[in-house]
């Protein structure tokens, strides 16, 4: 089956290894999104902006990632969020955050709240470094999983799934609608570049 999982990801050097770990927990429970529209506005241009590039320059993979997304939801999936449809994402999210700023941040809130709100069965922290990096960032490390991380807000904690058993939420949704996309037999997607990517697949 699957798993959705948040990652951040960090490096320091030895000597700013009591910086690192405040910096997440910030980043975790203390950003103020209510100000933070012009950033992502503009991260968000700028990675529609790539992801278009990359189809104009790498149509073969897109291609290959788009028939593959026909034959299992997990491929489905996979299209949704890194294929051609993920353009289609990225803009209705952009077009969220430029008309509706308002309703955009309080998703983004009740988010946060459901992240911190979450079981903690399935986090896992991981270090890289030699021997002397390890032994230097250990109390940090206990410190920010024991003492920085709000173990609930109030609210039971929700047991973690045990999808090795039962299908991931968006399985199911995906599987609606490949049927609801099944008579889409051939097609063609224009792209701004003097090189035609043709692609066929089956099984």
């Amino acid at each position: 089956n699957m798993l959705t999982m948040l990652f951040i990801k960090g490096k320091c050097t030895i000597e700013k290894i009591s910086d690192l770990f405040p910096l997440y927990t910030k980043m975790l429970t203390d950003i103020n999104l209510d100000d933070s529209q012009d950033i992502l506005r503009n991260a968000l241009k700028s990675h529609l902006s790539s992801k278009k590039s990359s189809v104009a320059s790498r149509g073969h993979s897109f291609a290959n990632r788009r028939i593959r997304g026909r034959y299992s939801a997990r491929n489905f999936i996979d299209e949704k969020l890194y294929g051609v449809s993920s353009l289609e994402s990225y803009a209705a999210v952009l077009e969220s955050v430029e008309s509706d700023w308002g309703q955009f941040v309080l998703r983004l809130k009740n988010l946060r709240e459901a992240i911190l709100n979450g079981s903690r069965n399935g986090m896992v922290l991981n270090l890289t470094g030699d021997r002397t990096v390890l032994d230097a960032i250990m109390v940090e490390a206990g410190d920010f999983l024991v003492n920085s991380l709000l173990w609930d807000l109030g609210h039971p904690v929700p047991p973690t799934p045990d999808f090795r058993s039962v299908d991931h939420p968006w399985i199911a949704s995906a599987e609606k609608e490949m049927i609801q996309s099944n008579p889409v037999r051939d097609e063609g997607i224009v792209v701004s570049t003097q090189v035609a990517y043709v692609a066929e697949g089956g099984r």
